[in-house]
């Protein structure tokens, strides 16, 4: 009887503690990834966030129980949300809800969350299915809302600088110089304003015009005819330790009437940058890795669609394989594309490391005037590949930068040049190159000292787009082992398969 009472009193204790130990799990818990950079695991930057949060966080994630019944992204939304707010240790909740039978559909209209077109295969038939999926994030009287989140790619990062906005109340803050005559923040740089709106609050700033101190990072785009007193403002702000990108180049491209160009004989520009560690060539660079040139198309519908001319060796696409793997800016590229672009080159500059961020491939060359930029004329690849080609197009600088005007040495500070202004334009949605946008984000947190969050975006980054492999010896090679694969191996490992079967059979019998 003694044993029995024992057996039971054990077997009550056992229950409890496992009673005890599913209740505190959402507290404590553990998994294993076993993905490559720890994609699914909360990071130790977003333990360092959470662990400063002031006052609570609440997290709404609207979704369709539709969405949840025929997709498993849902339910990896949640484990991420689900397992954010452990690591908050209480600061953050999170709620989940089906705005339709919640009756809160109007409630996620207000916050910016509609519905969405999914496509969906059900029963062998495609359909399509309108549902919400989207998040709010709250703190305080403030929310900012990620209106369509149909992956748990790229989630951390997307919380993460939602939450250090809602916390320190403001958007950072980025100035831009459009400094072409003939060219607006608003006329032609709509992409890039969309693609940074949500996270960053982008204002105008005229040539000449002071740079408010409170702008986190300034973009001179272009400016190569601006005079020295129009670029006095972004020397000051320099020098007072502000942080700037300099998208420039050396050639004149008019892109409003003819296909024309021509170089840049004297720029006080360029010469500033100079002063500050980059040299800029005053030749275009071509390179036998770009983009197609494209012109839109209307079809029979009204639809707009993108007519391919022809390769366009003046529209430069940067390869993954030429890009700095180390530099936490490139470190995951998902593509950049320089339009007309010059080459660059580092200065030696007292107290300044120039770090390279992109070449172009080995199978560049420079182009002399007179330039022929034409679609229908332009040439194609001069020379064999060298690597001597690999020319840099973008680079990073920090140090304490002297000025261009005598007024003695910046604080420790940082620069991105990049050897083109046009990448940053509209043109980017003619050569498909919408990435760019992505790869400016990433210099704006270099620049202003967001390297934890650039960490986020970077650890999980998707892949970028699938590059066409542009080195002869290296295409042949792959082409030659695809052959002997499927004409070879794969037919001879079924017929070994055949054999080792009829001899098993006949083993057998």
């Amino acid at each position: 009887m003694q044993r029995k009472t024992k057996e039971i009193v054990i077997l009550a204790g056992v229950v409890l503690c496992a009673v005890f130990i599913l209740l505190d799990s959402a507290r404590w818990f553990f998994r294993v990834d076993l993905t490559r950079g720890k994609a699914f695991t909360i990071s130790p930057v977003s333990r360092a966030l959470l662990a400063r949060i002031p006052d609570q966080v609440h997290i709404t994630y609207y979704v369709s129980d539709a969405l949840r019944s025929v997709s498993p992204a849902p339910g990896r939304i949640l484990d991420l949300l689900q397992e954010y707010a452990a690591e908050a240790r209480g600061k953050v909740t999170v709620t989940s809800l089906d705005p339709l039978s919640s009756g809160r559909a109007e409630s996620a209209r207000r916050f910016g969350i509609l519905p969405q077109q999914v496509q969906i295969m059900q029963e062998n038939q495609q359909r399509t299915l309108d549902v919400f999926s989207g998040l709010v994030v709250e703190y305080l009287d403030r929310y900012t809302t990620l209106p369509a989140v149909f992956t748990s790619d790229g989630l951390e990062y997307n919380l993460g600088i939602s939450i250090r906005k809602l916390v320190a109340g403001r958007r950072l803050a980025v100035g831009m110089i459009a400094g072409d005559p003939d060219r607006s923040l608003a006329g032609d740089f709509e992409a890039l304003q969309t693609g940074l709106s949500r996270d960053y609050s982008l204002r105008e700033i005229l040539p000449g015009e002071r740079v408010p101190p409170e702008t986190d990072v300034l973009i001179v785009a272009g400016g190569a005819q601006l005079s020295r007193a129009e670029l006095a403002p972004i020397d000051a702000y320099l020098i007072a330790g502000g942080k700037v990108l300099f998208a420039v180049k050396g050639v004149h491209v008019d892109t409003r009437k003819a296909f024309r160009a021509s170089s840049v004989r004297s720029s006080a520009l360029l010469d500033m940058i100079e002063a500050y560690g980059v040299r800029v060539g005053r030749q275009m660079l071509l390179d036998s890795a770009c983009r197609d040139y494209r012109l839109p198309q209307q079809d029979a519908s009204g639809r707009v669609v993108w007519e391919k001319i022809a390769r366009y060796p003046p529209w430069v696409s940067v390869q993954a394989a030429n890009v700095s793997h180390t530099d936490p800016i490139t470190k995951s590229f998902t593509g950049l594309d320089l339009l007309w672009p010059s080459p660059l080159e580092a200065v030696p500059v007292t107290g300044v490391q120039a770090d390279v961020l992109a070449t172009a491939s080995a199978a560049s060359w420079l182009m002399r005037e007179p330039f022929v930029i034409d679609p229908f004329n332009v040439p194609q690849q001069a020379g064999l590949s060298d690597p001597k080609n690999r020319l840099p197009v973008a680079y990073a600088l920090t140090g304490r930068f002297p000025s261009a005007f005598g007024g003695g040495f910046s604080e420790p500070t940082r620069i991105v040049v990049i050897g083109d202004n046009d990448f940053l334009t509209d043109l980017m949605q003619f050569s498909d190159s919408l990435t760019n946008v992505f790869f400016v984000e990433n210099a704006i947190l270099w620049l202003s000292g967001n390297e934890d969050l650039l960490s986020l975006k970077t650890r999980a980054a998707t892949e970028g787009r699938l590059d066409r492999i542009e080195d002869p010896q290296a295409r042949a090679s792959l082409m030659l082992f695809s052959e002997v694969l499927n004409v070879a191996v794969v037919p001879a490992l079924v017929l070994l398969a055949g054999l080792l079967r009829a001899l098993r059979r006949r083993g057998s019998a």
